[in-house]
């Protein structure tokens, strides 16, 4: 409250969650935007949608922003918002791990505190003291405060509560989790090692590679590229008369900068899991655990 005074009533705009979704979204010319209650949602998908759409919002650049407005023609505004995220239930809300944006502020006190503590008519006396004064004082202090060494280009600081939100966001244990987990996580995987008789899940997995979207999406969450064959969309692998192929090869992330690297790394791989067939049985390689 004595923040919206500082800036203009007239300055602010409130929305819901699910505005964020609207084409039209006239509330972007502002300079603080509070989107009020971030509840939970049974779709996850729809709570990173809202990260997303919020992410060119929060930081500049983009220094411009495209307004849309009902019966009016597109256009582009200043970037000059910024963006504040109320929620009672906090763990709703979405943040990546690699985020560098979201400030969390949290308070550990429970609601109705002030009864507990026998201070019943604390937010009267806070609400009197904005409005003889208080608010006129909140101002003041912050257009004094000196911003020399503020730098709007540093990560902001991850707090205890941005830690919470972020970790909750986990990717959870599923059938993907599970054979990377008894693969070893390697730097190099084909994709039927994700699928081998003796994996449990592998009904799901093989479900899963039929979806080439479906599967590039899940393997670049737990940290793979899928890269692709240099002649074909198969990649095709010979040993000492045996010949296999496979349509997908996953790398880490990290190693695929150089992709004739990656590419010599998937082609060992794959010849040296040929060697280890049996009975036309691939045997799983046995990966090295890091220490």
């Amino acid at each position: 409250m004595p923040v919206k005074s500082a800036i203009g009533n007239w300055n602010t705009k409130n929305i819901d969650p699910d505005e964020l979704f609207s084409p039209y979204k006239p509330w972007l010319e502002t300079l603080m935007l509070v989107v009020d209650e971030v509840r939970p949602t049974k779709d996850e998908f729809h709570a990173s949608s809202a990260y997303n759409i919020l992410k060119p919002m929060i930081v500049a650049p983009p220094d411009t922003l495209p307004l849309n407005d009902k019966y009016a023609k597109l256009r582009h505004i200043i970037n000059r918002l910024r963006v504040f995220i109320t929620t009672n239930d906090w763990m709703s809300m979405y943040i990546p791990p690699e985020d560098r944006r979201m400030f969390i502020m949290h308070s550990h006190l429970p609601q109705k505190w002030h009864e507990q503590e026998k201070d019943p008519g604390y937010f009267t006396r806070l609400f009197d003291w904005f409005y003889s004064g208080g608010c006129e004082a909140v101002a003041a202090w912050l257009a004094t405060r000196d911003l020399s060494h503020f730098n709007p280009k540093a990560q902001v600081t991850r707090t205890s509560g941005w830690g919470a939100v972020a970790a909750s966001w986990g990717e959870p244990e599923d059938a993907i989790c599970w054979a990377l987990d008894h693969l070893g996580n390697p730097d190099v995987l084909l994709g039927q090692e994700l699928a081998m008789p003796q994996f449990d899940h592998r009904e799901e997995v093989s479900n899963m590679l039929k979806s080439p979207r479906k599967i590039a999406h899940r393997m670049n969450r737990a940290g793979y590229v899928n890269v692709p064959a240099p002649n074909g969309d198969r990649w095709v692998f010979r040993h000492e008369g045996k010949v296999s192929r496979a349509r997908y090869a996953f790398v880490k992330a990290a190693l695929t900068r150089d992709i004739n690297a990656a590419v010599a790394m998937v082609k060992a791989h794959g010849e040296k899991l040929l060697a280890n067939t049996q009975d036309g049985q691939v045997i799983p390689l046995q990966q090295k655990k890091s220490k």
